[in-house]
């Protein structure tokens, strides 16, 4: 039987077991409030009288940060902090992502007479004031766009309250209102919006725009330290000269004359010095008083230091000065400082995130990006090299990690020693030999963390319709281009080695070595998209140059960048990839008989026949260099036909050691010396570019020139 109370709550005609419907206007009301104490602009959570207002506070911050100790606190705290590095990492590995990155890394770096140093020295006074202020101002520059001129600094003591959009909710706080002085006269106020600001705020409870400071609960032992500091230095005074007690002769109380005034001020400043006399008329007594001692004022000193020191876990600094503490507890302390500073970075860098990046690119469009990018921030301190190389050794010995290149650079920056030569260190690194065919070729994945440290043995076949073995023209497009090819088989040549060795480990049969195959070839398929993502981007820029970098962010050269990237993709995900496993269930029917030497060595032949296949893949960068600067160049003579500019001429170049494709009905391309002519009218006319829709394909050896007034060159 169903309940009553049920029945009555289920609307009519509706499941009893099904859930109430929900109220969501009922969930997107706000009933309750923060609590934030905050009256017209004015903050009202301080409940000591001695900071109260905002000014008393900011003054005792000014005042205890000079103190030696909290000063060395401070620069702990501070200066590892500092030291790291800050990067920017894109949003993905998509073109328009790394492009966005880099521009805003360059903003960091580029300000007006500001480092990037400088600007974190700023935002960490949030640490002693709780907030910090930066108003972040914009200057347009020659590409167009709006970059990141200064983030200037505003000072917390000339906080005269917050502006509020609705005084009835103080929850929202708008803007920064400055009282400040400048010569000495009072300045009228300034209101500046927050939306315009890098606001960092710490230990914020209630969402206070003011946070808390980490100074502020220091408050009350560092006044008992300033006092003591006080006490002992007259203590010490007084201990060597000692507290003057003088006796007045009997049936005298006071004495009311010039006489005695001038000894009370003998008295009074009675010291141990050159000078020390005092004249006594004819009764007085004079004698010493040294006090009790029950107390070490200099032990009392001492802890109050060190619990100013445990606020930020950094009383380590003492340990062992006095000849106490153990090396344990020196560590154990060590540990929580690090999570403490790395606490602050995180809080910090959360906000500039949520704040600095999008207000950059609310001004600048970057047309294809999947996200924005974001500002990472390392670790802080110095790195414990000796455990750190015990690490690495016992991680390779045991052969659960392989050092690169790139981590044996780390500890020689961290170690103060020179950069590797270029060359040295870039040999294949001690991988172990036998590994598990069960994890499919584990030493294969480590090759995408060293793409570029890698050194390819001399390419010694291709397939070269142009009849020239390399790119022999000394110019940078042919450089570029060689490199890649070189870098393509030396990943392939790596990949195929391994595969290899893993499809004829002993015992291994023909169907066992097809299923290893199947699980490498994934591998494979990743590293060399990695190593096209990487080349072809840098490909674009190097088309583009100096003359049309301008362009980059044109939507129509964004678009350019994407659609070769994705070409580059497609080709390895349905040629190359599927070409090696073709080859492969084509030659193994002839494999089933042989020995596993003889095997091997048809093995090692069938990864051989794919080299060229993987070096012609190099053409695509030369695609993408033209590419991109072809539509460039477009957009580039697009602008100056409307503002009644020159146009820009162009002229296909062909390379006078190669030998030179013919056009090809049967597949509609083109023949390179039908395409090598002036085009005065620009790119517009050009019906493709080198190594696109020619008869050589990748293997075009031509170029373009370009003459923007002073002559015929490449664009660089």
């Amino acid at each position: 039987m169903v309940d009553q109370r049920v029945e009555k709550a289920v609307p009519e005609g509706r499941d009893p077991q099904e859930a109430p419907e929900v109220d969501f206007g009922g969930v997107q009301k706000i009933l309750g409030d923060r609590g934030l104490s905050m009256w017209a602009g004015y903050l009202h959570e301080e409940w000591y009288s001695e900071l109260k207002p905002w000014t008393n506070e900011a003054k005792y911050v000014l005042e205890a940060r000079d103190d030696a100790i909290i000063s060395m606190l401070l620069a702990a705290v501070k200066l590892p902090i500092v030291k790291a590095e800050i990067s920017v990492e894109p949003a993905s590995d998509d073109y328009a992502d790394v492009v966005a990155a880099d521009w805003l890394e360059a903003n960091l770096d580029q300000m007006h007479r500001q480092s990037k140093r400088k600007w974190i020295n700023d935002t960490l006074e949030s640490i002693e004031f709780g907030f910090s202020i930066g108003e972040v101002v914009l200057e347009k520059r020659s590409d167009g766009r709006m970059w990141l001129r200064n983030i200037e600094p505003r000072g917390q003591e000339t906080l005269r309250r917050w502006g509020l959009e609705d005084q009835q909710h103080p929850d929202i706080v708008t803007h920064f209102v400055q009282r400040g002085f400048r010569g000495g006269t009072p300045r009228q106020e300034v209101a500046i919006p927050l939306d315009k600001c890098l606001h960092i705020t710490l230990q914020a409870r209630k969402g206070s725009p003011q946070g808390k400071s980490f100074l502020r609960s220091l408050y009350i032992p560092y006044k008992y330290l300033k006092n003591y500091r006080a006490f002992e230095g007259i203590g010490i005074e007084r201990d060597i000269g000692g507290t003057p007690i003088l006796k007045l002769p009997e049936g005298i109380g006071t004495i009311d004359s010039a006489e005695f005034t001038e000894l009370k001020k003998q008295m009074e400043g009675l010291r141990n010095d050159q000078a020390l006399y005092v004249t006594l008329p004819e009764g007085f007594d004079l004698s010493s008083f040294s006090g009790s001692k029950q107390l070490n004022i200099r032990d009392v000193i001492k802890d109050y230091e060190k619990l100013i020191l445990m606020r930020l876990f950094a009383q380590f600094l003492q340990l062992g000065m006095d000849n106490v503490g153990t090396q344990a507890l020196v560590e154990g302390s060590h540990d929580f400082f690090a999570l403490g500073l790395e606490a602050i970075q995180d809080e910090i860098m959360e906000q500039v995130n949520d704040q600095l990046v999008p207000y950059l690119f609310r001004f600048n469009s970057f047309p294809g990006t999947t996200g924005l990018p974001k500002i990472v921030w390392a670790k802080p301190g110095k790195m414990d090299i000796e455990n750190v190389v015990k690490w690495f050794e016992n991680g390779a010995r045991s052969k659960i990690f392989t050092p690169t290149r790139d981590d044996e650079q780390r500890l020689r920056d961290e170690m103060g020693l020179e950069q590797l030569p270029d060359g040295v260190g870039e040999e294949p690194r001690d991988v172990p030999g036998q590994v598990n065919d069960i994890f499919g070729g584990l030493n294969g994945i480590g090759l995408r963390s060293t793409l570029r440290g890698m050194v390819a043995e001399e390419v010694r076949y291709y397939d070269h319709p142009a009849g020239q073995d390399l790119r022999v023209t000394g110019g940078i497009y042919e450089r570029f281009t060689n490199e890649y090819q070189r870098d393509l088989v030396a990943v392939y040549d790596k990949w195929a080695a391994e595969t290899s060795r893993l499809m004829n480990l002993p015992g291994k049969t023909l169907g066992e070595a097809e299923l290893t195959l199947n699980r490498r070839l994934p591998v494979l398929e990743a590293d060399l998209k990695s190593l096209a993502r990487t080349r072809v981007g840098e490909a674009t820029n190097l088309g583009l140059g100096e003359a049309l970098g301008k362009r980059v962010a044109h939507p129509e050269v964004q678009t350019t960048v994407s659609r070769i990237l994705k070409e580059t993709d497609d080709d390895i995900a349905t040629k190359i990839i599927p070409g090696v496993r073709e080859r492969f269930s084509q030659t193994s029917p002839l494999m089933r008989d042989m020995a596993p030497d003889a095997r091997k060595s048809m093995m090692d032949d069938l990864f051989a026949g794919r080299r060229s296949r993987i070096a012609q893949s190099a053409g695509q960068a030369q695609v993408a260099i033209f590419e991109t600067q072809r539509v460039a160049g477009k957009v580039e003579n697009q602008e100056r036909r409307r503002l009644g500019q020159p146009l820009i001429k162009v002229r296909w170049v062909l390379d006078d050691r190669a030998h030179h494709c013919e056009s090809d009905n049967s597949r509609a391309t083109f023949g390179c010396p039908d395409l090598a002519r002036e085009y005065s009218d620009g790119w517009e006319s050009m019906p493709t570019v080198p190594a696109g829709n020619v008869s050589c394909l990748g293997n075009c050896r031509c170029f373009i020139e370009a003459d923007f007034g002073d002559g015929w060159k490449r664009i660089t």
